[in-house]
Protein backbone atom coordinates (compact mmCIF):
# COMPACT_ATOMS: atom_id res chain seq x y z
CA UNK A 1 0.00 0.00 0.00
CA UNK A 2 2.80 2.59 0.91
CA UNK A 3 4.76 1.75 -2.22
CA UNK A 4 1.62 2.38 -4.37
CA UNK A 5 0.91 5.50 -2.63
CA UNK A 6 4.28 6.57 -3.17
CA UNK A 7 4.03 5.55 -7.17
CA UNK A 8 0.58 6.88 -8.05
CA UNK A 9 1.72 10.44 -5.97
CA UNK A 10 5.15 10.76 -7.56
CA UNK A 11 3.16 10.04 -11.17
CA UNK A 12 0.89 13.29 -10.58
CA UNK A 13 -1.79 11.39 -10.41
CA UNK A 14 -2.94 12.39 -6.81
CA UNK A 15 -2.03 14.45 -4.24
CA UNK A 16 -1.97 12.91 -0.61
CA UNK A 17 -3.96 14.33 2.15
CA UNK A 18 -2.57 12.64 4.96
CA UNK A 19 -0.35 14.01 8.08
CA UNK A 20 3.05 12.60 6.79
CA UNK A 21 3.25 14.61 3.56
CA UNK A 22 5.88 16.47 5.24
CA UNK A 23 5.12 19.70 7.46
CA UNK A 24 7.27 22.01 5.93
CA UNK A 25 6.65 22.35 1.92
CA UNK A 26 5.19 19.93 -0.29
CA UNK A 27 7.76 17.35 -1.89
CA UNK A 28 9.09 16.73 -4.98
CA UNK A 29 9.05 12.98 -4.54
CA UNK A 30 7.08 11.09 -2.10
CA UNK A 31 9.36 8.36 -0.38
CA UNK A 32 7.55 8.10 2.52
CA UNK A 33 6.69 4.78 4.47
CA UNK A 34 4.27 6.14 7.74
CA UNK A 35 0.90 5.99 7.37
CA UNK A 36 -1.32 8.16 9.09
CA UNK A 37 -4.18 6.98 11.50
CA UNK A 38 -6.95 8.49 12.69
CA UNK A 39 -8.73 8.24 16.07
CA UNK A 40 -12.09 6.45 16.32
CA UNK A 41 -14.63 4.92 18.04
CA UNK A 42 -17.13 2.13 16.79
CA UNK A 43 -17.87 -1.57 17.63
CA UNK A 44 -15.10 -3.68 17.52
CA UNK A 45 -15.53 -5.97 14.58
CA UNK A 46 -16.70 -9.22 15.29
CA UNK A 47 -13.85 -11.04 13.25
CA UNK A 48 -11.79 -9.21 15.74
CA UNK A 49 -13.79 -10.49 18.94
CA UNK A 50 -13.82 -13.78 17.53
CA UNK A 51 -9.92 -13.86 17.50
CA UNK A 52 -9.62 -12.57 20.78
CA UNK A 53 -11.70 -15.14 22.18
CA UNK A 54 -9.89 -17.75 20.51
CA UNK A 55 -6.97 -16.52 22.52
CA UNK A 56 -5.21 -14.02 20.20
CA UNK A 57 -3.57 -11.72 22.62
CA UNK A 58 -1.27 -9.33 20.24
CA UNK A 59 -2.59 -5.78 19.89
CA UNK A 60 -5.34 -6.97 22.33
CA UNK A 61 -7.02 -3.73 23.32
CA UNK A 62 -10.49 -1.99 23.55
CA UNK A 63 -9.64 0.16 20.44
CA UNK A 64 -8.45 -1.11 16.66
CA UNK A 65 -6.45 1.56 15.07
CA UNK A 66 -6.31 1.35 11.19
CA UNK A 67 -3.83 2.92 8.56
CA UNK A 68 -5.38 5.28 5.74
CA UNK A 69 -4.43 6.97 2.97
CA UNK A 70 -6.28 9.39 0.92
CA UNK A 71 -5.88 10.59 -2.68
CA UNK A 72 -6.92 13.49 -4.00
CA UNK A 73 -6.74 16.03 -7.35
CA UNK A 74 -7.42 18.92 -5.18
CA UNK A 75 -3.92 19.87 -3.98
CA UNK A 76 -5.09 19.80 -0.36
CA UNK A 77 -3.15 19.09 2.49
CA UNK A 78 -4.13 17.94 5.72
CA UNK A 79 -2.41 20.35 8.25
CA UNK A 80 -1.19 23.81 6.08
CA UNK A 81 3.09 24.12 5.76
CA UNK A 82 4.83 25.46 9.01
CA UNK A 83 6.73 28.37 9.13
CA UNK A 84 10.71 27.39 9.51
CA UNK A 85 10.96 30.59 11.56
CA UNK A 86 11.79 29.17 15.05
CA UNK A 87 11.48 25.66 14.47
CA UNK A 88 14.43 23.01 13.78
CA UNK A 89 13.64 20.59 10.72
CA UNK A 90 14.44 17.29 12.23
CA UNK A 91 16.86 16.44 9.20
CA UNK A 92 19.08 19.01 10.84
CA UNK A 93 19.45 18.36 14.18
CA UNK A 94 23.19 17.50 14.33
CA UNK A 95 23.71 20.90 14.14
CA UNK A 96 22.45 21.57 17.16
CA UNK A 97 23.32 18.80 19.63
CA UNK A 98 23.64 19.95 23.51
CA UNK A 99 21.29 23.14 22.63
CA UNK A 100 17.79 23.78 23.11
CA UNK A 101 15.66 24.02 20.00
CA UNK A 102 11.67 24.18 19.03
CA UNK A 103 10.47 21.16 16.46
CA UNK A 104 7.25 20.48 15.13
CA UNK A 105 6.36 17.40 13.49
CA UNK A 106 4.01 13.99 13.00
CA UNK A 107 3.79 11.63 15.54
CA UNK A 108 4.81 8.37 13.59
CA UNK A 109 4.68 5.94 16.05
CA UNK A 110 3.09 5.78 19.74
CA UNK A 111 3.96 3.00 22.42
CA UNK A 112 2.78 3.16 25.52
CA UNK A 113 4.63 1.10 28.55
CA UNK A 114 3.92 1.12 32.25
CA UNK A 115 6.23 3.95 33.06
CA UNK A 116 6.49 5.69 29.83
CA UNK A 117 5.16 7.11 26.70
CA UNK A 118 7.72 6.34 23.28
CA UNK A 119 6.75 8.86 20.50
CA UNK A 120 8.48 8.54 17.38
CA UNK A 121 8.66 12.26 15.10
CA UNK A 122 8.47 12.29 11.48
CA UNK A 123 8.24 15.68 9.76
CA UNK A 124 9.09 14.62 6.30
CA UNK A 125 12.53 16.21 6.34
CA UNK A 126 14.23 12.86 5.63
CA UNK A 127 12.63 10.15 4.52
CA UNK A 128 11.71 7.18 7.07
CA UNK A 129 11.89 3.92 6.18
CA UNK A 130 11.27 2.09 9.93
CA UNK A 131 11.37 3.29 13.73
CA UNK A 132 15.13 2.58 13.60
CA UNK A 133 15.57 5.27 11.75
CA UNK A 134 13.17 7.80 13.37
CA UNK A 135 13.26 10.22 15.82
CA UNK A 136 12.45 9.64 19.08
CA UNK A 137 11.34 11.93 22.34
CA UNK A 138 10.39 9.73 25.85
CA UNK A 139 7.02 11.18 28.04
CA UNK A 140 5.23 10.28 30.97
CA UNK A 141 1.97 10.42 31.15
CA UNK A 142 2.02 12.82 34.14
CA UNK A 143 4.44 14.89 31.67
CA UNK A 144 1.27 15.01 29.16
CA UNK A 145 -0.75 15.87 31.63
CA UNK A 146 0.45 18.50 33.01
CA UNK A 147 0.69 20.16 29.30
CA UNK A 148 -3.11 19.61 28.95
CA UNK A 149 -2.93 15.86 26.62
CA UNK A 150 -5.37 13.76 28.92
CA UNK A 151 -6.50 11.66 25.92
CA UNK A 152 -4.21 8.46 24.25
CA UNK A 153 -1.85 10.03 21.39
CA UNK A 154 -2.04 8.16 18.08
CA UNK A 155 0.19 8.31 15.04
CA UNK A 156 -0.82 10.85 12.65
CA UNK A 157 -1.41 13.66 15.05
CA UNK A 158 1.00 17.25 15.34
CA UNK A 159 3.32 17.46 17.76
CA UNK A 160 4.77 20.99 18.88
CA UNK A 161 8.15 20.52 21.65
CA UNK A 162 9.71 23.72 22.51
CA UNK A 163 12.77 24.03 24.71
CA UNK A 164 13.70 20.24 24.04
CA UNK A 165 17.51 19.39 24.07
CA UNK A 166 19.12 17.59 21.50
CA UNK A 167 21.81 14.67 23.44
CA UNK A 168 25.24 14.47 22.35
CA UNK A 169 26.40 11.76 19.97
CA UNK A 170 25.96 8.06 20.69
CA UNK A 171 22.74 8.61 21.96
CA UNK A 172 20.80 8.01 19.06
CA UNK A 173 18.04 10.16 17.87
CA UNK A 174 16.41 11.00 20.42
CA UNK A 175 15.62 14.43 21.77
CA UNK A 176 14.87 15.24 25.75
CA UNK A 177 12.42 16.84 27.49
CA UNK A 178 12.80 18.44 31.18
CA UNK A 179 10.96 20.73 33.21
CA UNK A 180 11.01 23.57 31.03
CA UNK A 181 9.80 21.83 27.92
CA UNK A 182 6.20 22.61 26.47
CA UNK A 183 4.31 20.16 24.63
CA UNK A 184 1.21 21.01 22.49
CA UNK A 185 -1.13 18.81 20.16
CA UNK A 186 -2.76 19.33 17.42
CA UNK A 187 -5.79 16.70 17.08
Amino acid sequence: MKNLRNAAVNKGLYNVYSPCLGVWEPKDVYNCACFGMVRSHWNLPQIYEFLVAQGLNKANRPNVPFNYVILRQDGLRKYAPFQRQHFVPLCDLEHYVGKRINVRAILRTVIYRPNSIHLALCDGSCAIQSDDEAFWVQATDEVLKKHGIQSRLVAGECITLKKVTVPHQGQGRRLQIDKDTRIEIAY
